[in-house]
């Protein structure tokens, strides 16, 4: 399997079967595995990287995030299995599974690979700005956080992530996320 409308096809059964996993709506819910995806391939293209082991990464990244702790090893194993039932390039599969494992800060695992700096990368990116306000919001919600709880999340993690991005893309875009959500917050805490 060699030709683009086979890694086409691959892709989407790939998105079918995570359009029945991941929620609707939420902080790990389908749009941000999009814009994971969008960020991976973006980056991606700067570096040459492999688009279909990124764009793979991507989609099935967070897959067992439910289940909570060391989501990032429970999904890259039931990345594997996934990958092998939609046909995916048997060679590239390891790829995947390690972009995975390794992607997640709370893993301590050290990324690898360029796909797998750059999908840890997307994924933190993801977090910062104005969408990781959006999303560290609905994440206090859902962990029943006060308003001083998502404060202390802001400090003792999000305006960490741009210390571990791994890409010199990643770091500039983190500093200018990063700038954003620190405004954010000063203004909150002002206004409380």
């Amino acid at each position: 399997m060699s030709n683009l409308k086979d890694f086409s096809q691959i892709i989407e059964k790939l998105e079918q079967i995570c359009l029945n996993i991941y929620p609707k709506s939420g902080s790990h819910d389908w749009n941000h595995i999009q814009r994971v995806r969008k960020l991976c391939l973006q980056i991606g293209k700067q570096l040459n990287a492999d688009l279909l082991v990124l764009e793979a990464a991507a989609l099935l990244h967070d897959i067992s995030h439910q289940l909570g702790e060391k989501h990032a090893e429970r999904s890259s194993v039931e990345a594997e299995k996934i990958l092998r039932e939609v046909g995916f390039p048997e060679e590239k599969i390891p790829k995947v599974v390690d972009a995975i494992r390794e992607h997640s800060f709370s893993s301590g695992l050290k990324p690898q690979s360029l796909e797998s700096k750059i999908l840890s990368d997307a994924d933190k990116l993801d977090a910062l700005g104005a969408i990781g306000i959006y999303r560290a919001i609905a994440y206090s919600i859902e962990h029943g956080r006060s308003i001083n709880g998502f404060v202390e999340h802001v400090f003792e993690k999000l305006l960490k992530l741009p210390e571990y991005m791994e890409t010199e893309i990643g770091r500039k875009l983190a500093a200018q996320r990063a700038r954003f959500l620190r405004d954010f917050v000063d203004r909150l805490l002002k206004e409380i």
